[in-house]
């Protein structure tokens, strides 16, 4: 038999309350639950970024060198080749040389064939 009266009636509104207040704990712990799901497949696709990023990173830094060894090698750099172009000069001037020795070494056999051989 259900209570009666003022009793009952208190009863009746803490049950509802009860269940609206079960109902409100479900609710708001399937919310949770679909929270923490999503932040834990996002935090799954930062680390695998973070991951990526810190292998570009170290690609990056182990061709990375201090502005004092960059100065060097391109003054190592310049001076090779400055020294280079200063052989391929010298070897412009010998193939030069060579080739008038052979202009005129030519033009002798011509002179030569054309009046006495």
């Amino acid at each position: 038999m259900p209570p009666s009266g003022q009793n009952g009636d208190r009863l009746t509104k803490l049950l509802v309350g009860q269940e609206t207040l079960t109902g409100d704990i479900k609710t708001l712990t399937a919310r949770v639950e679909a929270h923490m799901s999503r932040t834990s497949e996002q935090s799954t696709v930062l680390f695998e970024q973070v991951a990526k990023h810190d292998q570009r990173i170290g690609e990056i830094e182990k061709d990375y060198v201090t502005e004092n060894t960059f100065s060097r090698h391109k003054t190592t750099n310049r001076q090779e080749h400055t020294a280079l172009q200063d052989k391929v000069q010298d070897a412009r001037l010998s193939m030069a040389v060579i080739f008038g020795i052979l202009a005129v070494a030519g033009g002798g056999v011509g002179l030569f064939k054309m009046f006495g051989g």
